[in-house]
């Protein structure tokens, strides 16, 4: 993360080598606002989403309708909850001409530059100001091993995010993916595109 057209900008003052750093104050105010962001997904992101699962165990939803209503539940949310509780300074420069309007959406796969485990919630919280109205919905290819949080394992699989399974080498070290579930992820990416979903 960033993906193109997003720049992350934390509150800082230039110094004389034009580094930056954080102050004491800064640093702390960022990260209890992670934290306290963090806090409210965990409480707020189940509630907004047991309309969505109520509906999809009634079958009153297909497949595709309860994942597009969780995804869009998920970004309100994190839309939301990112004013309510500003953490980071987002400066979102929205991709020129992705889609112009009354044009058909064209697939779109977007890359992202990981940073942290909150990559997902910012891309959900700044996707409609990055890719503009008119665009299709959106999934993301995610590290299997994100599953052991429950309440990121209940976004993600309401919404069919696509897993990949991959060894956990730390930063800084090349991935080592299983192959089974990296096939697996390329099956569920195109069937995702055909769906009409970008990635």
């Amino acid at each position: 993360f960033p993906p193109a057209g997003i720049k992350l900008e934390e509150k800082r003052k230039p110094t004389k080598k034009a580094t930056t750093r954080l102050s004491a104050m800064e640093s702390l105010w960022t990260k209890y606002g992670m934290i306290a962001y963090v806090a409210h997904m965990c409480a707020f992101l189940p509630i907004a989403l047991f309309p969505t699962f109520l509906q999809a165990r009634l079958n009153l939803l297909s497949k595709l309708e309860k994942e597009c209503q969780a995804l869009q539940v998920g970004q309100v949310t994190a839309r939301i909850l990112m004013q309510w509780i500003p953490f980071i300074n987002l400066n979102i420069v929205p991709v020129p001409n992705i889609n112009e309007m009354g044009e058909e959406p064209k697939p779109t796969i977007w890359v992202c530059n990981h940073v942290s485990m909150l990559d997902t919630f910012v891309l959900l919280a700044s996707d409609r100001e990055l890719r503009g109205k008119n665009r299709r919905q959106i999934k993301t290819i995610y590290w299997k091993g994100l599953d052991a949080n429950p309440i990121v394992k209940l976004l993600f699989t309401m919404a069919g995010f696509i897993s990949v399974d991959m060894a956990d080498n730390g930063n800084g070290h090349p991935n080592e993916y299983n192959r089974a579930s990296f096939k697996k992820m390329l099956k569920e990416t195109q069937q995702a595109i055909d769906d009409g979903f970008d990635l």
